[in-house]
């Protein structure tokens, strides 16, 4: 049975800016990183917990170039802009969570093995409170699949995300 297309986002990041972030926010002790209260507020105002599990490893490895750190936390922001974006397509803009909920609770960017970008929806996003389970039951739990696309070059990084009914 076909599925049906009911959303679609997208975003595009300067990622200079997020360099900026990075050096600002994140002491380099040779090839390793530091990160300071300021640069926790801020990605954790946009990062669920698993994919800043993954940057503090990116981080205290030392295995990764600046431009692959930057990238990947582009592309969380991204990710995150582009969901929500496609979400107001069919979700009525009063029953949507606010963005920082959406952002850290709701779901999380990942890689699949191959390396390939997808989104992953938090089992655990209904149990937070009624207005997420309700949320969740209503728009999201056997209801929604997002796919994405993720393309960078030099200092842009793109984002698109097709929201689809698992129902249809």
């Amino acid at each position: 049975m076909p599925r049906v297309l009911v959303g679609i986002g997208t975003d595009i990041v300067y990622l200079p800016r997020f360099t900026t972030l990075l050096n600002k926010y994140a002491i380099r002790e040779g090839s390793l990183y530091r990160v300071t209260p300021r640069f926790d507020k801020i990605t954790n105002k946009f990062m669920h917990p698993k994919e800043r599990n993954q940057l503090d490893l990116k981080l205290a490895k030392g295995q990764f170039k600046e431009e692959e750190i930057v990238n990947f936390i582009g592309g969380v922001w991204a990710t995150k802009e582009a969901v929500l974006k496609a979400m107001h397509c069919y979700i009525p803009y009063n029953q949507i969570p606010p963005a920082q909920t959406i952002y850290t609770n709701l779901f999380f960017k990942e890689n699949t093995t191959n390396g390939v970008p997808r989104i992953t929806f938090d089992d655990g996003f209904a149990s937070r409170s009624a207005q997420c389970y309700a949320f969740n039951q209503k728009y999201i739990e056997n209801k929604a699949e997002a796919l994405l696309s993720i393309s960078h070059d030099k200092d842009y990084l793109v984002a698109f995300v097709s929201l689809m009914d698992k129902k249809s």
